[in-house]
């Protein structure tokens, strides 16, 4: 409001210093007077301007004003009364504002305002619409001293435009200038059309297809397995443009849970499915072999590879059993294969070493070797040394050391042992012949006996 004082110059008494505005409504007749200095800056001007913030627009009020000078009774007499009514405007300006996305469904909207003529604001309305469609979302917020607030419900990764405007008790204001906002992207759907093939023993191919419900920019895939038999998770990264991925250097014969995401800025949800990897020969070797022993009797067992290195399903077990402490250059007697993991050898010599290895086999082949496995047969009782010394044939410049069987039974010494007899087998012909040969003895020390007495 602005108040002209129309006063004439003057001199004496000192300069204006204030001009008091005395009011009250007429519609009330028990209103009283109220007092406000509203200018104490006033020097020597006729014009003053009184904010809407002391009177209330669309009442009627009446006023005077009175000057004042410094000093003592320095207020002069009361001017004439007026009667007027402050008119209520539409606001003339927009309010200033900005947009931010605080999530897939909402955009925060900040604003100011300000007004020359403190207008009073009595509502502020915001509207946004989704880019493509001609439907306005229409908010009102009616807390003039709230300049912020949340439009939710909207779609995730999408841009939309929005507008606002002030509104006081002479209508609405003009609408700002349109800005515009995307919302943050959300978390898609599932891929769809996953499918999982088992390509070798260490490979397995993955496809898929995008997801329905995408919520932005797919920027990858998120491609995760887990080993079922350790628990060990493992992730991978597929390129957005990218829709199958070789999933390399597993184990044989290993289930894996298979899980398949799309990602914008937030990750979606997985697909998933099971494969089982092909077999493959076993690396690892039969272990924990143990033994029973009797004297010629001797028998062995062992455990199945490791379960991390069997690498497919143990069908049978090939051994080899050699003489000697060692498998390297000496002679094998026996190899052959079982179904299950344990053999019997029977009528080995006594008091002597044999080497036993087995490995395993998968149906795609066999394992490596067990570590040479030692073990010593018992030996028999202590026999009584020879009483007869070797006896030696000379035939042809060569000189051949036949033992007592072969002397007396006849054997060719020049002739090789082609029997293959075993010590025992030795030792048996050894003492059979030293009785026959005390037999004979005595039967002609028995005959030379009889004869010298016959003689006398």
């Amino acid at each position: 409001m602005r108040i002209d004082l129309n006063f004439e110059e003057h001199s004496g008494g000192g300069p204006i210093i204030a001009v008091i505005l005395n009011f009250k409504r007429t519609a009330s007749s028990t209103a009283q007077w109220q007092k406000q200095v509203i200018d104490s800056g006033l020097q020597n001007s006729s014009v003053i301007e009184v904010t809407s913030e002391l009177l209330e627009y669309d009442t009627e009020y009446e006023l005077y004003v009175s000057l004042k000078r410094p000093g003592p009774g320095g207020e002069g007499h009361a001017g004439p009364s007026i009667r007027i009514r402050l008119s209520c405007k539409a606001p003339y300006r927009s309010p200033d504002f900005e947009l931010k996305a605080t999530s897939e469904s909402s955009i925060r909207v900040t604003w100011t305002f300000t007004t020359s003529d403190n207008m009073v604001i009595t509502e502020f309305v915001i509207t946004c619409r989704m880019k493509g469609t001609l439907i306005w979302k229409t908010i009102s917020v009616t807390t003039p001293d709230v300049y912020q607030y949340d439009v939710t419900g909207l779609k995730a990764s999408t841009l939309y435009y929005c507008k606002i405007l002030a509104k006081s008790c002479g209508g609405r204001g003009v609408f700002s200038v349109l800005r515009r906002v995307y919302t943050e992207d959300g978390a898609p759907g599932p891929v769809q059309m996953m499918t999982v093939t088992v390509q070798a023993s260490e490979t397995i191919l993955v496809t898929w297809k995008n997801p329905t419900v995408t919520n932005g920019e797919i920027r990858s895939f998120n491609i995760t397995y887990i080993d079922q038999r350790t628990g060990v998770v493992k992730t991978l990264y597929a390129s957005f443009y990218k829709h199958f991925f070789y999933i390399q250097n597993l184990k044989p014969y290993t289930n894996y849970i298979i899980m398949v995401g799309a990602k914008t800025t937030k990750l979606g949800e997985f697909s998933t499915m099971n494969a089982t990897t092909q077999q493959s020969v076993p690396t690892g070797r039969p272990k924990n072999i143990t033994y029973e022993l009797s004297r010629n009797t001797l028998i062995l067992k062992w455990k199945e590879p490791s379960e991390d290195k069997r690498n497919g399903i143990i069908t049978h077990f090939e051994y080899e059993l050699y003489e000697g402490n060692t498998s390297r250059n000496t002679y094998m007697i026996k190899t052959a294969t079982v179904n299950t993991p344990g053999v019997v050898f029977k009528t080995l010599e006594e008091n002597k070493d044999y080497t036993f290895l087995v490995r395993a086999f998968t149906d795609m082949g066999f394992g490596p070797w067990s570590d040479d496995f030692i073990v010593s047969t018992i030996p028999i009782p202590s026999l009584p040394d020879r009483s007869e010394p070797p006896t030696v044939i000379n035939q042809t410049a060569t000189t051949l050391t036949c033992d007592t069987t072969q002397f007396m039974f006849g054997t060719d010494c020049n002739q090789p042992d082609n029997n293959n007899i075993s010590d025992k087998q030795k030792l048996e012909g050894y003492v059979i012949g030293v009785v026959i040969g005390l037999v004979v003895v005595v039967c002609v020390a028995f005959v030379i006996v009889s004869i010298t007495l016959f003689k006398r």
